[in-house]
């Protein structure tokens, strides 16, 4: 059974590495809008489910001596498209992984690694039928499926109606350069009568939609919603710093991306030649007012002692000028090597959105087929 470890990796497609394959230097512009809204997140799409009923009986091993097995004459099989390459417990910053992600976990590692339950904490244990419990307590109470469905996957019997069915690439799959692979995970769902198993079919797939997904992808949108105002006000700050370097604009100019080493040579050099123009300034200012209270200095000399005063009092200002730009460009240095990280995480958080969206049923379609026990 430890051929379905992945279908425990369901949409893990490692968003991260995605995300820095992606990520360019910044200027402090702002990226394209994301196409993910609280809106969004909160109305999964409603599914358009086409059943098909299979004739033809389905042979299935009897593997435990289960009066209640026996009563399961029908299965519905649903396929799903899922997409994994890296997988959210290695790639997934750890803040992230919350309880509805473990719920999410234990849904697919159910008979995966001869377990039935998986940690939601350290000090906490959840069993499979308690997930979908858990699961179906998130969902909006006018989207919960019917009161029979929800008893069908809060039972302690689930662990025997829902089977793992196989896992394969998905046809016509071309490849990534970016190490994302699709594949189709297909469950079985056992069933009394084929109207049963297509209910259970469908409250599968709604319980995925608005009981894991939603919630995952809710808890995900805090963390966006927090670094979507981090980004923004690291933006304000680049706008604020690029109006206060306008002084050194040409100097700034030639020193290109300020993340180069030869670019924080460049403002080491401009601040250090800025600071003595700035001492020297200030010596010749003191110089004139020494001069200046001198006992019997000629009226004329006094007048240009006075001008060359002035004069250095106009240098000064701008070379403090220059050096407060230049401060203001070390620190948009800082900033934008800052501002590139959080609009990095950004697009790794609109990733992992991106990644837990609901699966894509296969030919939006679910079989049902009756079976004979042997």
């Amino acid at each position: 059974m430890r051929v379905f470890l992945a279908a425990a990796m369901l949409f893990a497609a490692s968003p991260l590495a995605v995300a820095q394959a992606q990520d360019k230097p910044t200027d402090g512009q702002s990226a394209a809008p994301s196409a993910w809204t609280k809106e969004r997140i909160e109305s999964p799409p409603k599914r358009e489910i086409r059943f098909e009923r299979a004739t033809e009986v389905r042979k299935k091993r009897l593997t435990r001596a289960d009066v209640k097995l026996l009563e399961m004459k029908y299965t519905a099989t649903v396929k799903v498209m899922v997409r994994s390459g890296g997988g959210w417990e290695s790639n997934a910053s750890e803040k992230l992984k919350s309880p509805a992600f473990y719920r999410w976990l234990n849904l697919f590692l159910q008979s995966s690694l001869d377990i039935t339950a998986q940690p939601i904490s350290d000090d906490k244990v959840v069993a499979l039928h308690d997930s979908f419990q858990a699961a179906i307590d998130a969902m909006p109470v006018d989207e919960r499926p019917p009161q029979a469905v929800i008893d069908y996957f809060t039972s302690e019997h689930i662990g025997a109606r829902l089977v793992p069915a196989g896992r394969w690439e998905a046809p016509n799959y071309v490849g990534s350069r970016r190490g994302t692979r699709e594949f189709i995970l297909a469950f079985d769902l056992l069933a009394t009568s084929p109207e049963q198993a297509e209910q259970v079919a469908s409250g599968l797939l709604k319980i995925f939609d608005w009981g894991v997904c939603r919630t995952i992808q809710q808890d995900i949108w805090i963390h966006r919603d927090e670094a979507e105002k981090t980004v923004a006000a690291s933006r304000q700050r680049m706008d604020e710093y690029t109006k206060t370097i306008a002084p050194l604009a040409e100097e700034v100019a030639q020193l290109g991306t300020f993340s180069s080493p030869e670019a924080q040579a460049g403002l080491m050099t401009l601040n250090l030649q800025l600071l003595v123009e700035q001492t020297g300034i200030k010596a010749r200012i003191q110089a004139c007012d020494k001069l200046m209270v001198r006992a019997g200095l000629a009226a004329a000399r006094r007048e240009k002692l006075e001008d060359e005063r002035l004069e250095a009092e106009v240098e000064l200002a701008s070379v403090e000028a220059r050096l407060k730009a230049l401060q203001a460009t070390t620190g948009m240095a800082k900033e934008q090597r800052s501002l590139r990280s959080r609009e990095s995480w950004l697009r790794t958080l609109d990733a992992y959105l991106s990644q837990y969206t609901p699966p894509t049923l296969v030919d939006e379609s679910v079989v049902i087929q009756p079976i004979e026990w042997q």
